[in-house]
């Protein structure tokens, strides 16, 4: 077990340090990231009409995934700057939450998902404030600290939101992962679930 938790770890890091680079990259080139969007949202369409069986279910996904690709679109097409913002706080989110609970979960969110603990919703919640390092030479910071601290709270809650969301209907049909695709990633929708809400969370709120 110890040797399949190693291998999943290192597994999920070496892929982050490919995929992560690549995606920032391409909010400089809307052409590319237009591309990249399009290459997701089919494919994560894909692995959610294959998971999910109900018709309801079905069609609720797709809208959300399609509202969820256009507004990551218009994100970057208005500024690539907070796009990459966006990003970084739901990685460094994402990945806090996952480390700091697999090391010190002990406290179950048993009603709210049986896998999370409250160790890792709150290093989620702690070390996501640390994208603002991305505005420290920048006079956005300066100028709005306190708008970008209140921000970054609700991208981060939203995107552990969209993590239980996926994560919901994954305990409700019986799947691990909803696909192979990224291998100790999961599939496409297992590594998008929160930057899916929070995209949409961040579009709105910058309207």
């Amino acid at each position: 077990m110890v040797s399949n938790l190693k291998y999943l770890l290192n597994n999920r890091i070496f892929i982050s340090l490919i995929l992560a680079p690549y995606i920032i990259l391409s909010t400089f080139n809307t052409n590319v990231f237009l591309f990249n969007i399009l290459i997701i949202f089919f494919l994560s369409v894909y692995e959610w009409n294959k998971s999910i069986k109900k018709i309801f279910d079905k069609v609720l996904g797709i809208l959300i995934l399609l509202i969820f690709s256009i507004s990551l679109f218009y994100i970057n097409l208005e500024n690539n700057i907070n796009c990459i913002w966006l990003l970084l706080i739901v990685w460094i989110s994402d990945t806090a939450g996952y480390f700091v609970g697999k090391k010190f979960g002990k406290k179950k969110l048993k009603i709210i998902s049986p896998n999370k603990t409250f160790e890792g919703f709150f290093g989620s919640l702690i070390f996501s404030q640390f994208a603002f390092l991305f505005f420290i030479y920048n006079d956005t910071f300066t100028n709005n600290f306190i708008y970008i601290f209140l921000l970054q709270l609700t991208i981060c809650f939203s995107t552990i939101f969209g993590d239980l969301f996926f994560s919901y209907y994954k305990r409700k049909y019986e799947l691990k992962d909803y696909s192979k695709i990224l291998g100790g990633h999961g599939g496409v929708l297992d590594r998008i679930d929160g930057l899916v809400i929070s995209s949409i969370v961040f579009f709105i709120l910058n309207l």
